[in-house]
């Protein structure tokens, strides 16, 4: 990370690793500066991290095992009804011969 000031421009760099912050609480980290021209120069960071949700592609909640056990059930009885519909289709059709 490259810190500067408006005034005085870049004042050093200093190395940042993110995976020292956890969830819980705020670190405060005190970062030594180099390539600075102020002798023993550092800066104070304090950050608290958070943990990324996932997003689902539709903006939808995550299907739980029993959405999908319902899923699978509906599907199932389409399947059936499907099949009803076409024995009735062809039983009619054995009826009028």
């Amino acid at each position: 990370m490259v810190l500067s000031d408006k005034t005085r421009g870049v004042l050093g760099k200093a190395d940042l690793d993110l995976s020292q912050y956890g969830t819980a609480d705020f670190q405060i980290h005190r970062l030594p500066l180099t390539e600075c021209a102020y002798e023993d120069a550092f800066i104070e960071v304090r950050l608290k991290g958070a943990e990324k949700r996932k997003q689902s592609t539709r903006n939808t909640p995550a299907a739980t095992g029993e959405d999908i056990s319902m899923a699978s059930s509906i599907m199932a009885l389409q399947e059936d009804m499907d099949k009803v519909q076409k024995e009735s289709v062809s039983n009619a059709a054995d009826q009028q011969k």
